[in-house]
C-alpha cells in the first residue's frame, strides 16, 4: 500500500555539494534499499512537481496551497508543506482505492500535528541529527500502524478529514440540583490546593465504536479553560489511538505500543507465496506470521517490563528475578473510592464497582519510564510563549479524563492528593452517567424504588424513533466539529432512540460507500468555490444509495446533512435545506449558530 515517506528541507543546502543535507527522513515500506542518489532524486522530483503545479494553478510559491495530491503512473504522491519550508511526502500505490486519498492526506497533517504536540515544531529543533531521530521515532511507527490497521481511518470517517478541528460529543443531561460539571469546578478546579496548579480538565466520552448509543455521543464532552491551545491536537491524538488500538491502556497513552509489521513474503506454502508476490498488498497473511504478530502484541507489556528489569539489573546489580515484575507493571494504589462506593473490594470482588482508575499518573511503578507517570505536551510550540504542561489520564467506564497541570505543580506527585482527586472525579462521573443515561444503572448500591410509589417522570424527553437525518458540522472559528454520521455499524442492543440515526444500522460497506461519496461531493464543492472565488457555496444532490445530501461551505462553517430520500417527502421552500424534510428543517433552524 505505502511505498515510502520522506521529510526534507530544501533550505538546508546551498549548492550541489551539500544537497544531501536536505534529507531529514526517508523510510521505505517495501523493504528496498535505495541509494542516497536515488533518495535525492526522488525529493528533487517532488520539489519539481510542487513548483510545476503551483505555476499551472497560478499560485504563489509561499502563499499557495500547502497540500497537493499528484497522481503519477502507478502511484500517488501526497505532499504537504509545513512551517513554510519543510516538505512531507507519502508515496502510495495507485491500485489501492479502498480508502480515498484525501483521508491519507489528512493523516499526514495529523501525524505532523501529533509530532508538534509531544516534541516541537521542526524549525525549533536545530540539531539535524536529533530531528532525524525524533522523526524516525514518530513518523515511521505512525504509518506502519496504519499499514497494518487501515480500518482505523475508516472508523473515524469524514471527521478524520478535518485535522484543524476536534470532534465534540453531543449529550443531553437531565436537570439536577448539582451537575457533574459543577462538582468538577467546585471540588477540583476551584479547590484551594488545585486552584493555581490544575490548568484544565478535559472530559471525553469514548464508547466502543460498535457499542455506542450513537456516534454523536463520541468525543470531547467539554473542557473548562479557554487558555490552552492544544485541545484539538490532543483530542485528535486520543481519537486516533482509540480507533487504532480499540482500548486506551497505559501503554497506548504512553506511546509505547505499536503493531508489528507483517512481512509480505512470509507464507506457509509456495503457492500462497507466489500469489502474494503478484499483489500490491497482502490481504490474508500467513497463519504462522499472524500468530507471531498476535503473540508479539499480546506480550508487549511483559516484554517492556522484562526489558526494564534487565536494564535495572545490569546497571545496579539487582537480581533479575521474575518476582520483580510487579514493580514494573502499571499499577495504582487503592483509593478512597472503593470504601465509599462499595466497602472492602476483597469481599465484593472485581464487579463491586464500575471500572475506573488512573492510566497515566505518578502512582504507577517507579521503574517505568516517565511517559507512564505524566505526558508533557507543548503549548504554543515554536513561539516565544512556548510552554510545557503535564497531563495525567484517568478513566471511568467509557469516560476518559485528562488533567492538565502546570509544570511546577508538585502536588500532583503526592499520592494522597491523587487518591482524593480520583474520588472527586468518580463522584462527578457518577452524576455524569446518571443524568446523561438516566435509564441505566450506574452503581452497585443504588436505592430501589418503593413499589407503592409511582415511577418518577423522565427528565429527558423520550423519543420513539431514530433521527431521519445525519449531520457533520465543522465550526471554523472554534475548531469544533459535531457529527452523527457513522462510519461503523452499531450494535442494535446499544443503539439509543435519543442519540441514534437511521444510518446506524446500515452495513459496513454501505456506510463506507456513503463516506466516499461525501468526500467526493465535498471536494467538488470546494473546487467550485475556489474557481468562483465565492464566500458561500451551497448544493443539494441525490446520492447513489437513495440518500439526499445538503452541503454548505462558508467562512464560518462547513455543514453536511444527509437525509433519507424515501422516508420523508421533500418540501419546497426558499432554501436548499428544505429538500431534506421537516425534521431536518427543524433541526437546522434550532441549531446554534457558528462561532
Amino acid at each position: 500500500m505505502f511505498e515510502y515517506i520522506t521529510v526534507f528541507d530544501p533550505s538546508r543546502s546551498h549548492g550541489e555539494d551539500d544537497i544531501h543535507q536536505q534529507l531529514l527522513l526517508y523510510h521505505s515500506f517495501t523493504g528496498s534499499e535505495n541509494s542516497l542518489n536515488d533518495k535525492l532524486g526522488q525529493i528533487g522530483v517532488i520539489q519539481g512537481l510542487w513548483s510545476l503545479t503551483n505555476s499551472l494553478s497560478g499560485e504563489d510559491g509561499n502563499q499557495g496551497s500547502q497540500e497537493k495530491v499528484v497522481q503519477l503512473h502507478g502511484k500517488v504522491l501526497l505532499i504537504i508543506r509545513v512551517e513554510s519550508r519543510f516538505f512531507i511526502c507519502l508515496s502510495m500505490n495507485k491500485d489501492d482505492n479502498s480508502i480515498h486519498h484525501q483521508f491519507y492526506l489528512a493523516h499526514l497533517w495529523h501525524c505532523y500535528r501529533f509530532f508538534t504536540l509531544w516534541h516541537n515544531k521542526f524549525a525549533s529543533i536545530p540539531d539535524a541529527r536529533r530531528l532525524t531521530n525524533l522523526l524516525n521515532e514518530h513518523f515511521v511507527p505512525f504509518w506502519c500502524d496504519l499499514q497494518v490497521k487501515p480500518d482505523a481511518i475508516i472508523k473515524k470517517g469524514i471527521v478524520g478529514l478535518w485535522h484543524q478541528s476536534h470532534k465534540m460529543a453531543e449529550l443531553e443531561f437531565a436537570h439536577c440540583d448539582q451537575s457533574w460539571e459543577s462538582l468538577i469546578n467546585q471540588d477540583v478546579l476551584l479547590e484551594s490546593e488545585s486552584y493555581l496548579g490544575i490548568k484544565d480538565i478535559l472530559v471525553y466520552h469514548l464508547p466502543n465504536f460498535e457499542q455506542s448509543p450513537g456516534y454523536k455521543t463520541y468525543g470531547l464532552v467539554r473542557n473548562f479553560s479557554s487558555d490552552i491551545d492544544f485541545v484539538t491536537n490532543i483530542s485528535n491524538w486520543i481519537y486516533h489511538s482509540h480507533a487504532l488500538y480499540g482500548n486506551l491502556s497505559s501503554h497506548v497513552l504512553a506511546s509505547n505500543t505499536h503493531y508489528k509489521e507483517t512481512p509480505a513474503d512470509n507464507t506457509t506454502t509456495a503457492t500462497a507465496s507466489s500469489n502474494i508476490r503478484t499483489q500490491a498488498r497482502t490481504v490474508v497473511p500467513a497463519l504462522t506470521t499472524t500468530g507471531e504478530t498476535i503473540l508479539h502484541n499480546l506480550t508487549l507489556p511483559i516484554s517492556l517490563a522484562y526489558d526494564a528489569v534487565q536494564e535495572v539489573g545490569a546497571t545496579t546489580g539487582i537480581s533479575n528475578s521474575i518476582s520483580l515484575f510487579m514493580d514494573y507493571l502499571p499499577k495504582w494504589n487503592p483509593s478512597a473510592i472503593t470504601s465509599v462506593l462499595g466497602g472492602n473490594p476483597r469481599e465484593q470482588g472485581p464487579a463491586a464497582g464500575p471500572p475506573q482508575g488512573y492510566l497515566i499518573s505518578p502512582l504507577c511503578g517507579n521503574g517505568l519510564p516517565e511517559n507512564y507517570k505524566q505526558r508533557v505536551v507543548k503549548s504554543q510550540a515554536g513561539t516565544i510563549n512556548e510552554k510545557d504542561y503535564n497531563c495525567i489520564f484517568w478513566y471511568y467506564r467509557d469516560v476518559l479524563v485528562c488533567v492538565v497541570s502546570e509544570p511546577n505543580f508538585n502536588k500532583i506527585q503526592d499520592h494522597q492528593y491523587l487518591e482524593d482527586l480520583s474520588y472527586k472525579l468518580s463522584c462527578s462521573m457518577e452524576k455524569f452517567y446518571a443524568t446523561a443515561f438516566p435509564k441505566e444503572k450506574h452503581g452497585q448500591q443504588q436505592p430501589q424504588p418503593q413499589p407503592q410509589l409511582p415511577p418518577p417522570p423522565p427528565t429527558i424527553q423520550s423519543r420513539k424513533k431514530f433521527d431521519s437525518f445525519g449531520f457533520a458540522l465543522r465550526d471554523k472559528r472554534t475548531n469544533e466539529c459535531r457529527c452523527s454520521i457513522p462510519s461503523w455499524p452499531l450494535n442494535n442492543e446499544s443503539r439509543s432512540y435519543h442519540y441514534g440515526t437511521f444510518l446506524d444500522s446500515m452495513p459496513q460497506d454501505k456506510l463506507w460507500e456513503l463516506q466516499h461519496e461525501l468526500v467526493q461531493f465535498l471536494q467538488s464543492l470546494q473546487n467550485s468555490r475556489r474557481e468562483k472565488d465565492s464566500a458561500t457555496e451551497e448544493r443539494l444532490t441525490r446520492l447513489s444509495n437513495g440518500l439526499v445530501c445538503f452541503i454548505r461551505d462558508c467562512p464560518e462553517e462547513m455543514a453536511l446533512v444527509v437525509a433519507n430520500w424515501f422516508d420523508e417527502t421533500s418540501h419546497g421552500g426558499p432554501t436548499l435545506i428544505s429538500g431534506l424534510g421537516p425534521s431536518a428543517i427543524r433541526w437546522w433552524n434550532q441549531r446554534s449558530p457558528p462561532g
